[in-house]
């Protein structure tokens, strides 16, 4: 494992340091993680309408930067956020077919697992999609 030099005092002082910044009421975000559920049913006037279930959320949120854009490759986008979400939070892994709405609605477009862990917490960078619901 990529942390193997940490002890677990260590590991568990960073894990600590971020359910501390996640839960914060000062910078912390409230919303809500909709996860994906199934394609849902077909809709002649619509398409497909896909079904997601929705878990109140707390989490810390911040606009990605130009460099890291410009590093993606194209992946990642100027207007993308990076969430940080504790994964007991929304109690399943993460899927790029999830939404998050704080502000408004958006596509999770990457997900990371956390190295220290592997599914404590997750990095998930989103997208806005214009749309005010899901």
């Amino acid at each position: 494992m990529a942390t193997d030099f940490l002890t677990a005092a260590e590991r568990e002082l960073i894990l600590n340091d971020i359910h501390d910044v996640v839960t914060d009421e000062q910078i912390s975000v409230p919303g809500t993680y909709y996860r994906f559920v199934s394609a849902g049913t077909f809709v002649p006037t619509v398409g497909q309408v896909p079904t997601f279930s929705g878990s109140p959320i707390s989490t810390f949120r911040v606009p990605l930067d130009e460099f890291e854009v410009a590093a993606s490759a194209g992946m990642y986008q100027v207007g993308d956020y990076r969430y940080l979400i504790e994964a007991a939070q929304i109690g399943y892994k993460a899927i790029t077919l999830d939404r998050i709405y704080d502000e408004g609605l958006r596509f999770v477009v990457d997900v990371q697992r956390d190295p220290i862990q592997g599914s404590v917490f997750f990095s998930i960078v989103a997208r806005d999609v214009g749309q005010s619901s899901i």
